[in-house]
């Protein structure tokens, strides 16, 4: 299966099935960041490794590469993430842009009953 696809279509089903609860990868990672931007900040400063406050696609390349068993992302995949989020068009990243995407990032991978907060204890108000 592709880098970025946790495991083949059906396998997540399947292992819950059988009591077993699947890993997240490294974009459901980084939206558990959404709440904690100081350890966001955290983060984005230890994967700038020359410090230049910007990330390219080697240091994407290294924090990505941790959720698949160290297997690297293609320079296509990489280039596709940047591409998405780079507001300078520069091909790398700020922390501004980083944690623009975990925002995104949070409304798509955070299950809708942790986000629903109208009713509290499953009743209706």
């Amino acid at each position: 299966y592709p880098f970025g696809v946790r495991a083949p279509e059906g396998m997540d089903e399947f292992a819950r099935r059988y009591g077993v609860e699947p890993g997240e990868n490294c974009l459901e990672h980084l939206s558990l960041y959404a709440d904690k931007m100081d350890k966001l900040k955290t983060l984005f400063n230890d994967l700038d490794q020359n410090q230049d406050g910007r990330l390219c696609g080697t240091e994407l390349k290294r924090f990505a590469s941790k959720f698949y068993d160290w297997r690297e992302p293609t320079d296509k995949q990489v280039q596709h993430i940047i591409e998405r989020l780079d507001s300078r068009g520069d091909g790398t990243l700020s922390y501004e842009d980083l944690q623009k995407g975990v925002l995104a990032l949070q409304s798509v991978c955070t299950p809708s009953r942790l986000l629903e907060h109208s009713t509290f204890g499953g009743s209706s108000p």
